[in-house]
């Protein structure tokens, strides 16, 4: 198969799964490691597509982001994951032994359990990453919402979720979203399911928290979430505009 074939061929799989990586290409097209990696450096220099570790997702899009347009969420756990990982240390950082916490659905938040889990503190969550991410030993109280599970986020939505969220009072929520936009002062999702739960976390908390990473700026949903003042602290890694960062914006 010659470089355009195999351009053509990783372009298509980019398009269906919004991400691509490199052992399934090396083992679907049949070549090496080296001459995958050349592709994608190639198809990077075109703006065709971005790198990652491990593989490539597509290069963000000027559409308003929806659903279809989404990776699902086990995938997004290889995306910008080191950022996440630093991201999430910050967050954890504000947490106090004999707190009750609620941990949002979203690949930013999924690091947090690892560095809670043996934490004598109280979670409640929808997000089943973290829930497989908890182990057999696990210090930390853990309440899971039920409801509806939607498969591409990897989470609990619905009204008997939203009921549920509202059955409890948090000393801090930790949230996630799909974009933000400094200047507009607001975050968005690409879904208005996940948001009813979301509000309801929001509406029982303290103190309210967003995790999201650099590759979220200007990004725009189809669904405005809530404006990003509304939160005590919002953590990121970093910003292309980094001299005009919100007061509330903690960068690393």
């Amino acid at each position: 198969m010659n470089s355009e074939a195999r351009f053509k061929e990783i372009l298509s799989v980019l398009e269906r799964d919004r991400i691509v990586y490199t052992s399934d290409l090396i083992k679907n097209l049949n070549v090496s490691e080296a001459t995958i990696r050349r592709d994608l450096q190639h198809l990077e220099s075109t703006g065709k597509l971005k790198r990652i570790a491990g593989g490539a997702i597509q290069v963000k899009r000027d559409n308003i982001l929806t659903p279809d347009d989404e990776i699902y969420m086990n995938h997004r756990m290889n995306i910008n994951w080191e950022a996440k990982k630093s991201i999430a240390k910050m967050a954890c950082d504000e947490i106090k032994d004999g707190e009750c916490v609620f941990l949002d659905g979203g690949s930013s938040i999924v690091p947090m359990i690892d560095l809670l889990k043996n934490r004598r503190i109280r979670i409640v969550t929808n997000n089943h990453l973290v829930l497989a991410r908890i182990g057999e030993n696990c210090r930390a109280e853990v309440m899971v919402i039920g409801g509806e599970f939607m498969n591409k986020y990897s989470m609990s939505t619905g009204s008997e979720a939203v009921v549920q969220a509202n059955a409890y009072n948090y000393d801090r929520c930790f949230v996630s979203c799909t974009g933000f936009d400094i200047e507009k002062n607001m975050s968005y999702l690409a879904e208005h399911h996940t948001k009813s739960v979301k509000n309801a976390v929001l509406n029982n908390s303290k103190i309210k928290y967003l995790l999201v990473d650099h590759s979220k700026e200007g990004v725009v949903g189809f669904c405005k979430f809530v404006e990003l003042s509304t939160f005590d602290k919002v953590f990121c890694d970093k910003l292309n505009d980094r001299e005009n960062c919100p007061s509330n914006f903690k960068l690393l």
